[in-house]
């Protein structure tokens, strides 16, 4: 497929699946005045609350979209999409395969069964089809056969992983050999918006250089680590092939 085949409707799909919730951004900067405590959902999401927190801190369009036009991955092959949150970017990924007639499948995992409860709702129509597949898991036990992935994908949830190494590792051993690793984040300085900065801390979030993410794919096995910034945004690619 071409770039004209596909680019253009997935770069749609993701703007249709992640439309803001004005109602959801409303509640949740309610809540903030009350206590910064609600960000703490951020890490494993729980209840009504983490939903409400997971949307409105999860849905990133624009990171999204340029992380895939840096990817342009082959629609026909089997992706896994680590701590998918309310499943909005499987939903785009799984609508793009079933409208172009690809035959590409969908997997993803998140540790928070709050989560996967959202998503599967979200996405009832594509695992009917057989196009998604969801789990609740950690990245740190991956349940699917190691080799069995031609792209991993993971947004915004790699800065809540304590063992980093070890997640890595994970996601290297269920790719296969030529495989490939996009890490998307919304990155953080210790100087940026401090506003920006507690909401990060109090979620829980750990706040690393944007190089160590490098060193720490090498050491893994990872080959070919590309990083990818946009100033303006703080946004963070990184694509890495095993």
């Amino acid at each position: 497929m071409t770039d004209k085949d596909y680019m253009g409707s997935l770069r749609d799909n993701i703007d249709e699946s992640m439309k803001s919730n004005d109602n959801v951004k409303k509640l949740v900067k309610l809540l903030e005045g009350i206590s910064l405590n609600i960000y703490r959902q951020c890490a494993k999401p729980k209840g009504r609350l983490g939903s409400l927190v997971a949307t409105y801190a999860g849905i990133r369009p624009e990171l999204c979209k340029w992380g895939f036009n840096l990817l342009k991955p082959d629609l026909n092959g089997t992706f896994l999409e680590i701590g998918f949150g309310s499943g909005y970017l499987i939903y785009a990924l799984a609508k793009t395969i079933k409208a172009l007639n690809a035959s590409g499948k969908v997997y993803g995992i998140d540790h928070s069964p709050t989560m996967v409860y959202d998503a599967i709702e979200k996405n009832e129509e594509f695992i009917q089809d057989g196009i998604v597949k969801l789990k609740c898991a950690s990245v740190y036990e991956i349940p699917f056969l190691n080799e069995f992935f031609d792209f991993c994908i993971t947004v915004n949830s790699i800065n809540f992983w304590e063992d980093l190494q070890l997640g890595l590792s994970e996601i290297y051993q269920t790719l296969k050999r030529g495989g490939k690793f996009l890490l998307l984040e919304t990155t953080f300085k210790q100087d940026m918006n401090p506003e920006r900065l507690i909401k990060a801390k109090a979620g829980g979030a750990i706040i690393r250089e944007k190089e160590l993410f490098i060193e720490f794919l090498k050491e893994t096995g990872f080959t070919d680590c590309t990083l990818y910034f946009k100033e303006k945004w703080l946004f963070l690619a990184i694509i890495a092939k095993k």
